[in-house]
Protein backbone atom coordinates (compact mmCIF):
# COMPACT_ATOMS: atom_id res chain seq x y z
CA UNK A 1 0.00 0.00 0.00
CA UNK A 2 1.04 3.19 -1.09
CA UNK A 3 1.69 6.27 1.21
CA UNK A 4 2.52 10.14 0.86
CA UNK A 5 3.48 11.98 4.20
CA UNK A 6 0.88 13.00 6.12
CA UNK A 7 0.02 16.71 5.89
CA UNK A 8 -1.97 18.78 8.78
CA UNK A 9 -4.72 20.78 8.65
CA UNK A 10 -2.68 23.55 8.52
CA UNK A 11 -0.75 22.53 6.18
CA UNK A 12 -3.94 21.78 3.60
CA UNK A 13 -5.50 25.18 4.78
CA UNK A 14 -2.75 26.84 3.17
CA UNK A 15 -2.62 25.22 0.03
CA UNK A 16 -6.36 26.29 -0.61
CA UNK A 17 -5.64 29.89 0.36
CA UNK A 18 -2.84 29.84 -2.23
CA UNK A 19 -5.26 28.45 -5.15
CA UNK A 20 -7.93 31.16 -3.66
CA UNK A 21 -4.84 33.83 -4.28
CA UNK A 22 -3.88 32.32 -7.61
CA UNK A 23 -7.65 32.78 -8.83
CA UNK A 24 -8.47 36.68 -7.01
CA UNK A 25 -4.86 37.70 -8.97
CA UNK A 26 -6.43 37.33 -12.38
CA UNK A 27 -8.37 40.86 -11.82
CA UNK A 28 -4.83 42.60 -11.78
CA UNK A 29 -4.03 41.07 -15.31
CA UNK A 30 -4.39 43.73 -18.25
CA UNK A 31 -5.44 40.74 -20.80
CA UNK A 32 -7.50 37.73 -20.17
CA UNK A 33 -4.70 34.88 -19.52
CA UNK A 34 -4.85 30.93 -20.26
CA UNK A 35 -5.77 28.72 -16.84
CA UNK A 36 -5.67 25.25 -15.94
CA UNK A 37 -8.63 23.86 -13.81
CA UNK A 38 -8.08 22.87 -10.34
CA UNK A 39 -10.47 20.34 -8.72
CA UNK A 40 -10.37 19.64 -4.85
CA UNK A 41 -12.57 16.90 -3.72
CA UNK A 42 -12.84 16.95 -0.11
CA UNK A 43 -13.51 13.54 1.39
CA UNK A 44 -14.73 11.86 4.85
CA UNK A 45 -13.53 8.57 5.79
CA UNK A 46 -15.81 5.81 7.76
CA UNK A 47 -13.94 5.76 11.36
CA UNK A 48 -10.63 3.77 11.31
CA UNK A 49 -10.99 3.09 7.74
CA UNK A 50 -9.02 6.40 5.57
CA UNK A 51 -5.78 4.24 4.80
CA UNK A 52 -8.33 1.90 3.16
CA UNK A 53 -10.31 4.90 1.75
CA UNK A 54 -6.61 6.02 0.52
CA UNK A 55 -5.70 2.39 -0.74
CA UNK A 56 -9.62 2.57 -2.24
CA UNK A 57 -8.99 5.99 -4.15
CA UNK A 58 -5.25 4.93 -5.17
CA UNK A 59 -6.54 1.30 -6.75
CA UNK A 60 -9.59 2.80 -8.44
CA UNK A 61 -9.49 7.08 -8.78
CA UNK A 62 -5.90 6.85 -9.50
CA UNK A 63 -6.10 4.17 -11.70
CA UNK A 64 -7.90 6.22 -14.37
CA UNK A 65 -6.21 9.59 -13.51
CA UNK A 66 -3.06 7.78 -14.72
CA UNK A 67 -4.22 7.22 -17.84
CA UNK A 68 -6.12 10.51 -18.08
CA UNK A 69 -2.39 11.67 -17.50
CA UNK A 70 -1.36 9.37 -20.53
CA UNK A 71 -3.49 10.83 -22.68
CA UNK A 72 -2.79 14.32 -21.55
CA UNK A 73 -6.39 15.16 -20.30
CA UNK A 74 -4.70 15.29 -16.56
CA UNK A 75 -1.71 17.57 -15.89
CA UNK A 76 -1.19 15.84 -12.13
CA UNK A 77 -3.16 14.46 -9.55
CA UNK A 78 -2.80 13.93 -5.58
CA UNK A 79 -3.75 12.73 -2.46
CA UNK A 80 -3.75 14.37 1.12
CA UNK A 81 -4.92 14.08 4.33
CA UNK A 82 -5.18 14.52 8.05
CA UNK A 83 -3.82 11.27 9.43
CA UNK A 84 -7.29 11.16 11.69
CA UNK A 85 -10.83 10.94 11.82
CA UNK A 86 -11.21 14.00 13.30
CA UNK A 87 -13.28 16.91 11.54
CA UNK A 88 -15.73 17.05 8.61
CA UNK A 89 -13.44 16.03 6.25
CA UNK A 90 -10.31 13.95 6.68
CA UNK A 91 -8.63 13.43 2.81
CA UNK A 92 -8.48 15.98 -0.28
CA UNK A 93 -7.78 14.71 -3.72
CA UNK A 94 -6.30 17.39 -6.01
CA UNK A 95 -6.63 16.96 -9.87
CA UNK A 96 -5.41 19.78 -12.51
CA UNK A 97 -7.00 19.17 -15.89
CA UNK A 98 -5.15 20.64 -19.14
CA UNK A 99 -8.13 21.83 -20.52
CA UNK A 100 -9.02 25.27 -19.04
CA UNK A 101 -13.25 23.91 -19.27
CA UNK A 102 -12.02 21.89 -16.49
CA UNK A 103 -14.48 18.26 -16.65
CA UNK A 104 -16.78 19.37 -18.97
CA UNK A 105 -13.21 19.79 -21.65
CA UNK A 106 -12.87 15.77 -21.34
CA UNK A 107 -16.03 14.15 -20.26
CA UNK A 108 -16.10 11.99 -23.10
CA UNK A 109 -12.64 11.06 -23.53
CA UNK A 110 -13.31 10.30 -19.65
CA UNK A 111 -16.06 8.36 -19.95
CA UNK A 112 -14.21 5.50 -22.31
CA UNK A 113 -11.36 5.66 -19.42
CA UNK A 114 -13.88 5.00 -16.87
CA UNK A 115 -15.92 2.37 -18.77
CA UNK A 116 -12.40 0.35 -19.24
CA UNK A 117 -11.77 0.17 -15.86
CA UNK A 118 -12.83 -2.79 -13.63
CA UNK A 119 -13.59 -1.70 -9.76
CA UNK A 120 -10.80 -2.67 -7.08
CA UNK A 121 -12.86 -3.38 -4.28
CA UNK A 122 -10.11 -3.31 -0.77
CA UNK A 123 -11.04 -6.46 1.63
CA UNK A 124 -14.10 -6.68 -0.36
CA UNK A 125 -15.19 -2.77 0.69
CA UNK A 126 -16.69 -0.69 -1.61
CA UNK A 127 -16.70 3.57 -1.94
CA UNK A 128 -19.81 3.48 0.42
CA UNK A 129 -18.54 1.10 2.93
CA UNK A 130 -15.25 3.62 3.38
CA UNK A 131 -15.99 6.80 3.20
CA UNK A 132 -17.89 9.78 1.02
CA UNK A 133 -17.37 13.06 -1.32
CA UNK A 134 -17.87 15.90 1.61
CA UNK A 135 -17.53 18.52 -1.12
CA UNK A 136 -16.02 19.74 -4.44
CA UNK A 137 -14.27 22.73 -5.46
CA UNK A 138 -12.90 24.17 -8.77
CA UNK A 139 -10.54 26.82 -8.72
CA UNK A 140 -8.06 28.20 -11.49
CA UNK A 141 -4.15 27.53 -11.78
CA UNK A 142 -2.87 31.11 -13.49
CA UNK A 143 -0.19 30.36 -15.87
CA UNK A 144 2.14 33.42 -15.44
CA UNK A 145 1.47 33.14 -11.66
CA UNK A 146 2.31 29.38 -11.46
CA UNK A 147 5.37 30.21 -13.60
CA UNK A 148 6.59 32.44 -11.50
CA UNK A 149 5.84 30.52 -8.21
CA UNK A 150 7.99 27.64 -9.89
CA UNK A 151 11.08 29.42 -11.04
CA UNK A 152 11.27 31.02 -7.53
CA UNK A 153 11.01 27.65 -6.12
CA UNK A 154 13.97 26.29 -8.14
CA UNK A 155 16.09 29.14 -7.79
CA UNK A 156 16.37 29.05 -4.65
CA UNK A 157 16.88 25.08 -3.93
CA UNK A 158 19.15 24.57 -7.22
CA UNK A 159 23.11 25.73 -7.00
CA UNK A 160 23.92 28.49 -9.36
CA UNK A 161 26.28 26.01 -10.88
CA UNK A 162 23.28 23.67 -12.24
CA UNK A 163 23.33 23.77 -15.84
CA UNK A 164 20.24 21.49 -16.31
CA UNK A 165 16.78 22.82 -16.62
CA UNK A 166 15.26 23.44 -13.24
CA UNK A 167 12.82 20.85 -12.08
CA UNK A 168 9.07 21.41 -11.74
CA UNK A 169 6.74 20.30 -9.69
CA UNK A 170 4.87 18.58 -12.60
CA UNK A 171 8.34 16.59 -12.95
CA UNK A 172 8.53 15.58 -9.76
CA UNK A 173 5.01 14.46 -9.76
CA UNK A 174 5.24 12.66 -12.97
CA UNK A 175 8.26 10.69 -11.51
CA UNK A 176 6.32 10.01 -8.60
CA UNK A 177 3.28 8.69 -10.40
CA UNK A 178 5.40 6.28 -12.73
CA UNK A 179 6.09 4.76 -9.05
CA UNK A 180 3.05 3.89 -8.17
CA UNK A 181 2.14 3.38 -11.67
CA UNK A 182 4.26 0.11 -10.93
CA UNK A 183 2.64 -0.85 -7.37
CA UNK A 184 -1.06 -0.87 -9.47
CA UNK A 185 1.66 -3.08 -11.90
CA UNK A 186 2.55 -5.38 -9.69
CA UNK A 187 -0.64 -5.75 -7.82
CA UNK A 188 -2.31 -6.95 -11.06
CA UNK A 189 -0.10 -9.25 -10.84
CA UNK A 190 -0.06 -8.98 -14.88
CA UNK A 191 3.56 -9.22 -16.74
CA UNK A 192 2.53 -7.22 -19.11
CA UNK A 193 1.44 -4.60 -16.90
CA UNK A 194 4.59 -4.56 -14.83
CA UNK A 195 6.75 -4.60 -18.18
CA UNK A 196 5.15 -1.76 -19.51
CA UNK A 197 6.41 0.54 -16.61
CA UNK A 198 10.28 -0.18 -17.76
CA UNK A 199 11.80 1.43 -20.42
CA UNK A 200 12.87 -1.19 -23.24
CA UNK A 201 16.72 -0.83 -21.91
CA UNK A 202 15.36 -1.34 -18.02
CA UNK A 203 17.06 -3.56 -15.32
CA UNK A 204 16.05 -5.05 -12.28
CA UNK A 205 18.82 -5.64 -9.99
CA UNK A 206 19.84 -6.09 -6.25
CA UNK A 207 21.22 -8.32 -3.63
CA UNK A 208 20.18 -11.14 -1.76
CA UNK A 209 22.14 -13.24 0.37
CA UNK A 210 25.37 -12.32 -0.85
CA UNK A 211 24.47 -12.40 -4.59
CA UNK A 212 23.87 -10.02 -7.41
CA UNK A 213 20.62 -10.68 -8.73
CA UNK A 214 20.58 -8.71 -12.36
CA UNK A 215 17.72 -9.27 -15.32
CA UNK A 216 16.26 -6.75 -17.74
CA UNK A 217 13.29 -5.36 -17.24
CA UNK A 218 11.17 -7.81 -18.94
CA UNK A 219 12.74 -10.83 -18.14
CA UNK A 220 12.09 -9.76 -14.55
CA UNK A 221 8.02 -9.47 -15.59
CA UNK A 222 7.79 -12.44 -17.07
CA UNK A 223 9.88 -14.54 -14.42
CA UNK A 224 7.44 -12.92 -11.13
CA UNK A 225 4.37 -11.95 -12.65
CA UNK A 226 1.89 -14.81 -13.92
CA UNK A 227 -1.88 -13.23 -14.03
CA UNK A 228 -2.94 -13.20 -10.95
CA UNK A 229 -2.23 -11.03 -7.74
CA UNK A 230 0.75 -11.83 -5.50
CA UNK A 231 -0.59 -13.41 -1.94
CA UNK A 232 0.61 -10.59 -0.31
CA UNK A 233 -1.50 -8.16 -2.08
CA UNK A 234 -3.67 -7.31 0.98
CA UNK A 235 -0.85 -7.48 3.69
CA UNK A 236 1.58 -4.49 1.61
CA UNK A 237 2.31 -1.38 3.15
CA UNK A 238 4.70 1.00 0.43
CA UNK A 239 5.70 4.76 1.19
CA UNK A 240 7.25 6.47 -1.09
CA UNK A 241 10.35 8.47 1.18
CA UNK A 242 11.35 10.42 -1.02
CA UNK A 243 11.36 11.20 -4.78
CA UNK A 244 14.73 13.54 -6.44
CA UNK A 245 14.34 14.74 -9.49
CA UNK A 246 16.82 16.50 -11.80
CA UNK A 247 15.96 17.09 -15.77
CA UNK A 248 14.84 14.25 -17.46
CA UNK A 249 16.38 12.18 -14.38
CA UNK A 250 14.34 10.90 -10.96
CA UNK A 251 15.49 8.95 -8.36
CA UNK A 252 12.90 7.61 -5.91
CA UNK A 253 13.27 5.29 -2.21
CA UNK A 254 10.42 3.42 -1.52
CA UNK A 255 10.10 1.46 2.03
CA UNK A 256 8.14 -2.08 1.52
CA UNK A 257 6.34 -3.72 4.42
CA UNK A 258 4.66 -7.24 4.17
CA UNK A 259 4.01 -8.18 7.06
CA UNK A 260 6.74 -7.80 9.74
CA UNK A 261 9.61 -7.92 6.92
CA UNK A 262 10.98 -4.66 5.51
CA UNK A 263 12.68 -3.70 2.20
CA UNK A 264 13.85 -0.77 0.36
CA UNK A 265 13.52 0.08 -3.10
CA UNK A 266 15.16 2.32 -5.19
CA UNK A 267 13.90 3.08 -8.54
CA UNK A 268 15.87 5.19 -11.04
CA UNK A 269 13.48 6.88 -13.71
CA UNK A 270 13.96 8.75 -16.93
CA UNK A 271 11.45 10.90 -19.01
CA UNK A 272 11.33 10.62 -22.37
CA UNK A 273 9.17 12.44 -24.81
CA UNK A 274 6.75 14.05 -21.54
CA UNK A 275 6.93 9.88 -20.38
CA UNK A 276 8.33 9.31 -16.64
CA UNK A 277 9.19 4.93 -16.56
CA UNK A 278 11.68 2.84 -15.07
CA UNK A 279 15.02 2.64 -16.22
CA UNK A 280 16.60 0.69 -13.18
CA UNK A 281 14.57 -1.13 -9.98
CA UNK A 282 17.63 -1.80 -7.33
CA UNK A 283 16.06 -3.78 -4.32
CA UNK A 284 17.86 -4.26 -1.27
CA UNK A 285 16.85 -7.33 1.10
CA UNK A 286 16.87 -7.22 4.83
CA UNK A 287 20.19 -10.12 5.05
Amino acid sequence: MIFLPRFPVKTLVSIGLTLLILTSAQTVLATPTPARVVTMTYLKSEPGKLDQLERYVRSNWFAMDAEAVRQGLFVNYEWLDTGSDDGAWNALVMVTYNDERGFAGIEQRWAAIKAAHKEVRINGAGMKELGRVVESKTLFERQPFLAKEMQTANLSAAPASQSSPPTSPVDVSGARQAVEEYFRAADSGKAENVRDTFWPSGRFEGVSKGTLISMSGEEFATKNFKGQPPSYVNNVKRTIEWVNVSGPAGVARVKIEIGATAYLDYFILYRVNGAWKIGLKAFANPE
